[in-house]
């Protein structure tokens, strides 16, 4: 679903590669608002349909994209630092105020709807360099329901980090429980390792082992 919504977007707001008889490019940003990022807007999957549709993609390098480069190459996409040549520039999260080039569509979540403090000089500036941005959060249905949501997995991560850092809490109170050994969500490779951990914990709890100063 997403993907049709993007391609529809990429396709109209190319238009002008299309002009010079070029194909339309694309660039998917590397994500530097946060240090732990390691979402991609665009999967080498999702990258091989649009190479497929003629659409040249640049990938800025990022050695802790949750997807290897080698991925991105082996579908078809560019590899470079400089994005400049693409007419629409895909990311996850904000960004950075002198990263953002003049002129250019964006497509990410910007957290300015709500007129968020800290992201309006980020704001100010996209307005102030002529760009179109799209934000995922307001893609929607003719019929009001969103493209782009939190869905199991996100509700899944937040509770793991729930009962790690329930874990740290109880710690500092004094007492070591079965939660200790639950980390925080983005240190697990997969969904199944931090399962497991879950799973693990309870097991411990179900055996009563939990100190007696809890109650």
């Amino acid at each position: 679903m997403i993907l049709k919504h993007l391609r529809q977007n990429i396709i109209k707001y190319s238009n002008v590669r299309y002009v010079n008889n070029s194909a339309p490019i694309v660039a998917i940003r590397r994500e530097d608002n946060v240090v732990w990022e390691r979402r991609a807007p665009l999967a080498p999957s999702h990258v091989r349909k649009l190479v497929h549709d003629g659409i040249k993609v640049l990938v800025q390098p990022a050695n802790k994209r949750a997807f290897p480069v080698q991925e991105y190459v082996s579908v078809g996409a560019t590899i470079q630092e400089d994005l400049s040549e693409a007419s629409v520039i895909l990311g996850v999260k904000q960004v950075p105020v002198d990263c953002l080039q003049a002129d250019k569509t964006y497509i990410f979540f910007s957290h300015t709807i709500k007129a968020q403090d800290e992201n309006m000089p980020m704001l100010d500036a996209i307005l102030e360099r002529n760009i179109r941005l799209i934000d995922y959060e307001m893609m929607a249905e003719a019929n009001g329901m969103r493209v782009v949501a939190f869905g199991q997995y996100a509700g899944s991560a937040g509770m793991i980090n729930i009962l790690h850092g329930m874990g740290l809490r109880l710690l500092a109170l004094g007492h070591h429980t079965p939660l200790m050994h639950i980390g925080i969500a983005h240190n697990y490779r997969t969904s199944g390792q931090a399962i497991q951990a879950v799973r693990d914990a309870g097991y411990e709890i179900s055996l009563g082992r939990l100190p007696e100063s809890i109650g």
